[in-house]
């Protein structure tokens, strides 16, 4: 099984599950998903996957546990995650986008029950299920609305643009 964590806005969420799509495939195994970042209060109603044609199962918590390591029964793993020292996460279960890189690149087979966590932000890790994806990607219904708009849009040469806002108002590092 692999289990993708789920998080962030609804271009973030796209990533990782093409990205745990794209694995599960190839690994011939079911896709979970884990939504406990949308617990938090600010971060309620944001998830949004389920408006599109997207395939998977929701991970319960002991999934989760197993395959993050969290049962306690390896001190370094722990130590390792408490000072947030990325790169030695157990590498046979819980991937970052590091970990993920060889697997992608050079074809190789692993076993199959991974639990995913990062932002996997590049093409390269899904590219093999484009067409899988473009079908999984549409949404599940339009409204009248949306239909009316749509038939508006094809008389004309749309142009489109989308200003990122959101960071920029609550950031002000940015």
């Amino acid at each position: 099984m692999i289990i993708v964590k789920i998080k962030g806005g609804l271009g973030n969420q796209l990533f990782q599950y093409a990205t745990a799509k794209s694995l599960a495939m190839k690994l011939h195994t079911d896709l979970f998903l884990d939504l406990s970042f949308f617990d938090a209060e600010r971060y309620k109603g944001i998830f949004r996957l389920d408006k599109y044609r997207t395939e998977y199962k929701i991970a319960d918590q002991k999934l989760i546990d197993e395959l993050k390591n969290k049962d306690g029964s390896n001190i370094l793993l722990r130590i390792a995650k408490k000072i947030n020292l990325r790169s030695c996460y157990n590498k046979k279960t819980h991937w970052r986008e590091l970990h993920l890189e060889p697997y992608i690149t050079n074809n190789i087979k692993t076993c199959n029950s991974i639990y995913l966590e990062d932002w996997f932000a590049n093409q390269r890790f899904f590219n093999n299920i484009r067409d899988t994806l473009l079908e999984e990607f549409n949404p599940k219904e339009l409204s009248k609305e949306t239909l009316v708009w749509g038939k508006e849009i094809e008389k004309c040469k749309p142009v489109a643009i989308h200003i990122r806002r959101g960071d920029y108002l609550t950031n002000r590092l940015l």
